[in-house]
């Protein structure tokens, strides 16, 4: 998308990238208490994306939110 075209745009080649975003096993719209909504990706999920715009994946994390609704997903991307 649009989005990660200018992210594009801004990294150099084999610049390095970091997102951190809702993990869902399910990818899946999450709705949290206060009613927003919120897109949440698993791994596969967030690495086609990022394939899909020019990003290899380098590493990921689980980061668990114990008293939250959902964890994030932190990663590492480097442009190819």
């Amino acid at each position: 998308g649009k989005f990660l075209e200018k992210i594009s745009s801004l990294i150099s080649k084999n610049g390095i990238f970091v997102t951190n975003v809702f993990y869902s096993a399910d990818t899946r719209f999450v709705v949290d208490k206060d009613g927003r909504c919120h897109k949440a990706f698993n791994r596969n999920e967030l690495a086609k994306i990022m394939s899909n715009s020019g990003f290899k994946i380098l590493n990921t994390k689980l980061i668990e939110r114990h008293e939250k609704e959902t964890d994030y997903l932190l990663s590492i991307f480097k442009k190819q």
